[in-house]
């Protein structure tokens, strides 16, 4: 005879954990996942910030010998060409929503413009910036609906 599921004579029920909960059982799901959060992320970057820190007194003395500079030089021109394609990357997928076919966005280029003015002109903080211009994204994504029911097309 076949038996499905819970009609097994031979199944029971497991509750799956965490192994973080498993080792400190005191902590609520919501804590241990937290805690599990942070260490992952302090192991993460930990090998980052002590190559800077161990490696930026090494590049510091290569200061003006050609041999190490020309290199880095490279490097940093790689890096710099890297962010701007995808800066221009990110711009198309935002401007440009369904592809080059589709409609451009009006609304998200003014947003753009205006953070470009804020940064350049004003000289306002980025993170500022951008919590202004994340913000009125959200408010254009509530009021999008009304705004099309009232016959205003965004």
């Amino acid at each position: 005879m076949i038996f499905a599921g819970s009609q097994s004579p031979d199944w029971e029920p497991r509750r799956r954990s965490s192994s973080f909960q498993t080792e400190f059982p005191s902590l609520s799901l919501g804590t241990s996942e937290i805690v599990a959060a942070v260490v992952t992320t302090y192991f993460t970057f930990l090998p980052s910030f002590l190559f800077i820190l161990a490696g930026g007194p090494l590049v510091e003395s290569t200061h003006g010998n050609l041999k190490f500079t020309a290199p880095l030089s490279a490097i940093t021109a790689a890096v710099v060409g890297v962010i701007l394609n995808l800066a221009v990357f990110f711009a198309w997928h935002v401007f440009w929503p369904q592809g080059f076919e589709g409609r451009f966005d009006c609304i998200a280029a003014l947003i753009g413009a205006c953070a470009l003015m804020a940064l350049f002109r004003y000289k306002a903080g980025v993170i500022p910036v951008i919590a202004v211009c994340g913000a009125a994204g959200m408010l254009l994504l509530f009021i999008k609906s009304q705004l099309v029911q009232q016959g205003i097309f965004l």
